[in-house]
């Protein structure tokens, strides 16, 4: 008698497989939900030792660890480390190669990790590596500049200096305003100096920004900052008034050094026109000023943003002199013009 029953029991079991499988695997493909861990990259080919493992002794291993950190993320399926890390090349090598080398040596690993290279300036690269929709890891490539390159054109590329702070300082702005050098100034609104300096800008020759912060209203700092040409915003801005600044043919100056915030993307695809800072002076500005050398001579033009308090602005002015050779000082709106209108640099 057992047997026959043993015999029932086994077909019922292969008929309930054979019918629950097809459900489970339709949850899976059709609702979108998680399978089971052994099935995800193969347990996420143990992820924790993709960089250190892997991709940096075989592309790495002559760079420097600069900073690495570990971000928990979580999505519907669960939580997950995704490793960030910074890395200096040595001199001589490109970021942007190095990270196609580390492309290509992920698709070795896994065709199902993917990596997606990102590079702004030819200088700097970001590898982003996704497992599926998961980041899993985002190295940057730093790399150590060396002599710049030769200039090949004929005109010199153009430097613009933005310097900001001048509205909180009185006799040291009205010092800088009397330097032949030609820079543009970015100057906060309702600043102690700001009104009287934005008028000693225009008689000096300079060009007049509005170092427009998160609570501070559009309309009421171009009162209190005439004659100014374009916005600087050093932090991300929750909003910006595209009409205003389209009706008063203001450009903006995004100097966060950040992704491009949702409120400039805004404003761009409004038809403000929008120019990203190339540098960003803070600490040690030699390697910065080194560094605006080379994004000159490799684009034909570069922005350069340094703060009055800065006690690298003596040195940026000394360094300006140096230059003045090989480059052109300008203001911002001729940089503008050169990117948005693909102008030539003017003589």
């Amino acid at each position: 008698m057992k047997r026959p029953l043993l015999a029932v029991l086994a077909v019922a079991l292969v008929a309930l497989a054979a019918w629950e499988l097809p459900l489970l695997v339709a949850r899976w493909v059709v609702l979108d939900e998680a399978p089971p861990a052994a099935l995800v990259v193969e347990d996420e080919l143990e992820l924790d030792g993709l960089v250190d493992e892997v991709l940096a002794p075989s592309v790495l291993a002559d760079a420097s660890l600069i900073t690495r950190s570990d971000d928990v993320r979580q999505d519907e399926r669960g939580s997950w480390i995704a490793h960030r890390s910074i890395w200096k090349l040595p001199e001589g090598d490109s970021a942007p190669q190095v990270a196609r080398r580390l492309e290509s040596v992920l698709e070795e690993v896994d065709d199902r990790l993917d990596a997606y290279v990102t590079t702004d300036d030819e200088l700097d690269a970001d590898v982003r590596i996704y497992a599926g929709k998961r980041l899993v890891a985002h190295l940057s490539l730093e790399p150590t500049l060396g002599a710049p390159p030769d200039i090949e054109s004929d005109r010199p590329p153009l430097l613009a200096l933005v310097v900001t702070g001048l509205g909180r300082e009185g006799s040291v702005a009205e010092t800088l305003m009397a330097s032949p050098v030609p820079f543009s100034v970015a100057l906060e609104p309702f600043a102690p100096f700001t009104l009287r300096l934005s008028r000693t800008a225009v008689l000096h020759h300079k060009e007049v920004l509005i170092d427009l912060h998160p609570d501070h209203e559009l309309v009421a700092a171009l009162e209190a900052v005439p004659y100014a040409s374009g916005v600087l915003v050093t932090m991300p801005p929750d909003a910006l008034p595209a009409d205003t600044l389209v009706a008063r043919d203001l450009y903006v100056l995004d100097g966060t050094d950040e992704v491009e915030a949702a409120a400039l993307r805004t404003a761009r695809n409004a038809g403000v026109a929008v120019l990203s800072a190339d540098v960003l002076l803070d600490g040690d500005p030699g390697p910065s000023l080194q560094r605006a050398r080379h994004l000159a001579a490799l684009h034909g033009e570069v922005v350069v943003v340094v703060d009055v308090d800065d006690e690298a602005r003596s040195e940026v002015f000394r360094w300006l002199a140096e230059v003045r050779d090989d480059l052109r000082l300008a203001f911002v709106t001729e940089v503008l013009d050169v990117e948005r209108l693909g102008l030539d640099a003017p003589e």
